[in-house]
């Protein structure tokens, strides 16, 4: 049975609104870990002078959270401009390898990989915990805080009487008025390439474009569009069905920003608007092609197995074409 057009415009109406982070809860969520990482930040800025500044990014900040404000993210910005500064070596779309431009600078020789020639991700990473640890046993926080390990990301937990908030610090050079974190390359891939040019993944810094979602996602709505209404939607989507977890939400982010520009975007067309994101999205998914919007010639899709698209492919579809599906999943 195809799409009921109203019934859907009714049922995405209601959800949105039932989806919606509370704002007063966003606010407190927000003031109370921006107390917390602002005097981290003094901390670090007084022992360490490779520490620059705290970015808040991600959904928090972009209005695209949902359910709950209890995640935050927040790029360390690294000083690349120290004794000489960083440079870039070896380049892959969206990665690339930095290495200090005088082999002597000592402030990256603790950054260094094996070779004393890259900066290592995971070396920045282990060394940065450290230091994070350190303010957190001398600093004294209105409200408890932990250090947990997470993966790429050094992750804070923050307590007060009535939330608790995680937040993912990532250390970020900038080089070349680009930004790159210490993620890994290509963590979603099957089986992602060990090497480049030589040289291990492992070194390879990921191009990170935060910042620029965070200023288009926060305005993109001014016209009282209905963008970011769909982008939760699609994110409450792949919570509740678990043949969509190899989706991730930048996924979703990256499609709504491609048809951000196409069609009537006013909340009375939300049901139009968001069956063409899904079938976009089933474009994607069949042709193993979805483009990063800021950086074109990365797929984000590379490296997924036909095994592994097969069932969000499937998936998709019938909700594209089945009134009873998508109520299913949405209701």
């Amino acid at each position: 049975m195809a799409v009921n057009r109203q019934e859907l415009q009714r049922i995405l109406s209601e959800l949105s609104v039932k989806i919606r982070v509370d704002e007063e809860d966003l606010k407190k969520s927000r003031r109370t870990m921006e107390g917390v990482t602002q005097t981290l930040l003094k901390g670090l800025q007084m022992q360490h002078g490779i520490v620059r500044n705290f970015q808040y990014t991600g959904s928090s900040y972009e209005g695209t959270k949902i359910i709950q404000a209890d995640e935050f993210d927040v790029m360390v910005l690294l000083n690349g401009n120290m004794e000489g500064g960083l440079q870039i070596e070896t380049r892959t779309p969206g990665y690339a390898t930095l290495q200090p431009k005088k082999p002597s600078a000592a402030i990256y020789s603790d950054f260094l990989d094996c070779d004393h020639r890259f900066l290592s991700p995971e070396k920045v990473r282990q060394r940065f915990t450290g230091m994070v640890q350190t303010q957190l046993n001398k600093l004294n926080f209105p409200v408890p805080v932990k250090l947990l390990a997470h993966g790429p990301a050094v992750m804070l937990r923050i307590q007060d009487k009535h939330h608790i908030v995680e937040v993912d610090l990532v250390p970020t050079f900038v080089v070349d008025d680009q930004f790159y974190v210490a993620k890994p390359y290509k963590s979603y891939a099957d089986n992602p390439e060990r090497s480049i040019g030589g040289v291990s993944t492992s070194l390879f810094w990921r191009q990170f474009t935060s910042l620029d979602e965070k200023s288009m996602l926060s305005t993109i709505d001014r016209d009282q569009g209905c963008r970011r209404k769909c982008l939760k939607i699609l994110k409450y989507m792949r919570t509740r069905d678990a043949t969509l977890s190899c989706l991730t939400s930048f996924h979703f982010k990256n499609l709504v920003l491609h048809h951000a520009a196409d069609g009537d975007w006013r909340d009375a067309n939300m049901a139009e608007r968001f069956l063409d994101l899904l079938q976009s999205l089933c474009t994607c998914l069949d042709g193993g092609n979805l483009k990063h919007y800021f950086i074109s010639p990365v797929n984000l899709l590379d490296g997924f197995g036909a095994n592994v698209i097969a069932n969000p492919k499937g998936r998709v579809r019938r909700l594209t074409s089945s009134d009873q599906a998508i109520r299913q999943l949405l209701q």
